[in-house]
């Protein structure tokens, strides 16, 4: 879907949307995949406020509101990071933890919170990052890296993921701002997203990447 996305940009219609919607509703009810069609369904959502900002062509957003959809990186990244110190461990298993509410966002979750508070407990935190194992299992793209890469990469990584949203939507390229704040909700809940083959939109990052001038990020 971000492929399409990402081909189709400022030329998407109405039912194209609707498409990618019905695609949602399939993960949803097929395969029961909540992580994967939660974020279909915010893409549909922000690439129908992209079509309608953009209808009369592009619409560059103001700083304050670019710095809003870069500001959206380090509150993720600070509430991956915070969550699971507030974890009591009250029982044997992986999900066994309080307080209520906490437990029952880490049921949402499928115990993401648990698994990470449960890495804490057994792995340190290494400048160069190291070698997981299978267990715990870190199914949110900034405790993963934070461990994988050490946290000055995860630094990094992040910077740059601010860089490109703002520079997209100070642009005026909302279609793209869409792909990445759909590719930062993705990874909160999977790691996939540094997978060029399941997140193509990782093709946006490029631009900042090589340090190009804003108005060729795409076209390069």
């Amino acid at each position: 879907l971000l492929a399409w996305v990402l081909l189709r940009r400022t030329r998407l219609t109405w039912p194209e949307l609707a498409g990618v919607a019905a695609v949602g509703v399939f993960l949803m009810v097929g395969p029961k995949s909540r992580s994967a069609a939660l974020c279909t369904f915010l893409l549909v959502l922000l690439l129908a406020l992209a079509k309608l900002r953009t209808r009369r062509g592009l619409h560059p957003g103001s700083r304050p509101l670019a710095a809003l959809c870069a500001a959206t990186v380090p509150v993720l990244a600070a509430v991956s990071y915070i969550l699971p110190l507030f974890v009591v461990k009250i029982g044997p298993w992986a999900n066994d933890i309080g307080p209520g509410w906490l437990k029952k966002l880490d049921d949402l979750l499928t115990c993401r919170i648990s698994l990470a508070w449960a890495a804490y407990r057994v792995f340190d935190i290494k400048i160069a990052g190291q070698m997981l194992p299978d267990w715990p299992a870190l199914d949110n793209i900034f405790v993963y890296l934070l461990y994988l890469t050490g946290p000055v990469m995860v630094v990094l990584v992040c910077a740059l993921m601010m860089t490109a949203l703002y520079g997209y939507a100070r642009r005026g390229q909302w279609q793209a701002v869409a792909c990445l704040l759909v590719m930062l909700a993705y990874g909160y809940m999977e790691s996939q997203v540094t997978h060029l083959t399941s997140d193509p939109a990782l093709l946006l990052l490029c631009g900042a990447v090589f340090a190009l001038p804003r108005e060729r990020w795409l076209d390069e």
